[in-house]
């Protein structure tokens, strides 16, 4: 066999290989964490300040997970501090996935769900909540 088909052979092979890792790449499916990613990057320092206004509560936010219900609890409890904003459920593997609630804690400062409502997987909880105008934020990773 002479030199020259044997860096013909070399060529096509490399020249198939790389046709296929383009084929496969081009077929993965790319999903960003939101649909208004950018926008919210650009309001990046409300979420540091209400990080900090977390960070300085006495404790944070609690993500319970049991057999047939996730718990959310809140560090401020009671009727005076009225809890308002939201919780996202995201799930890096399907966008699909992903859920969005209102807050709606209860007297005790909690929030259950039903797990039936979730698809098994890895989610990354995000609490949004604002008491008495102060902002807070907070994220836990959860098995569900």
């Amino acid at each position: 066999m002479s030199w020259g088909i044997k860096i013909t052979g070399l060529y096509l092979g490399f020249v198939a290989l790389i046709l296929t890792l383009v084929i496969v790449s081009s077929s993965q499916k790319m999903e960003l964490e939101s649909k208004d990613y950018y926008a919210q990057e650009l309001k990046y320092q409300d979420r540091i300040d209400a990080v900090a206004n977390t960070n300085s509560l006495p404790e944070d936010v609690n993500v319970l997970v049991g057999e047939k219900q996730v718990t959310i609890e809140f560090p401020i409890k009671g009727t005076d501090n009225k809890v308002s904003g939201k919780i996202w459920f995201y799930s890096a593997a399907n966008m699909a996935s992903d859920k969005h609630f209102e807050i709606a804690s209860n007297i005790d400062g909690k929030q259950v769900f039903s797990r039936s409502v979730f698809n098994s997987g890895s989610y990354k909880v995000r609490v949004t909540w604002s008491v008495n105008g102060k902002e807070y934020f907070s994220e836990k990773s959860v098995n569900l």
